[in-house]
């Protein structure tokens, strides 16, 4: 008994029937999408199509170039001007900072030359008179202002007998 194929598949052949053998090649066989035609005339037209885009955005392409290089060289003079500032304010930073350095150095040696006592930091409130050779930092705080304040009224009283013996000479 033959049973034909379903109704609406007529003229389709799904696969190699068990009677028939294997399919016969008869000439190139097209892939579907394809257009119709040789496939050298296929590729030369691809190639002709990719040339024309390629030639179509190299005006946009160079436009585009020459917009990013010049973004990017007046990012780089921008970015010069600010380095070449912030170079200058952290060179004149780092000299203020060991000017400062120097002198708390020389401060730190000349109390310790004239006030030969150590200063406990860490401590607020007075010392046994064990340590006698110590000082608690207000206390330390307190000299040092009386000594400041000496130095100043010394300061002025020569500025004051300078000016009295300037204004004693007589003038010829």
């Amino acid at each position: 008994m033959n049973i034909g194929p379903p109704p609406g598949m007529m003229g389709q052949m799904q696969g190699p029937s068990p009677l028939q053998g294997p399919p016969q090649l008869q000439g190139p066989q097209q892939i579907p999408g394809q257009m119709p035609g040789p496939p050298q005339m296929q590729v030369q037209q691809e190639k002709f199509d990719n040339i024309s885009k390629v030639k179509s955005l190299t005006g946009q392409l160079r436009e585009s170039l020459n917009t990013t290089l010049k973004t990017a060289a007046l990012n780089v003079i921008q970015n010069n001007i600010i380095d070449s500032v912030s170079v200058k304010c952290a060179m004149l930073a780092i000299e203020l900072n060991l000017k400062t350095a120097i002198e708390c150095h020389q401060q730190g040696t000349s109390s310790q030359r004239y006030m030969n006592v150590v200063v406990a930091t860490t401590r607020t409130e007075p010392l046994n008179t064990q340590e006698a050779n110590t000082l608690t930092y207000p206390q330390y705080l307190s000299t040092t202002r009386n000594q400041v304040a000496y130095a100043k009224d010394i300061h002025d009283m020569l500025t004051k007998v300078s000016h009295n013996i300037t204004q004693q000479e007589p003038s010829t």
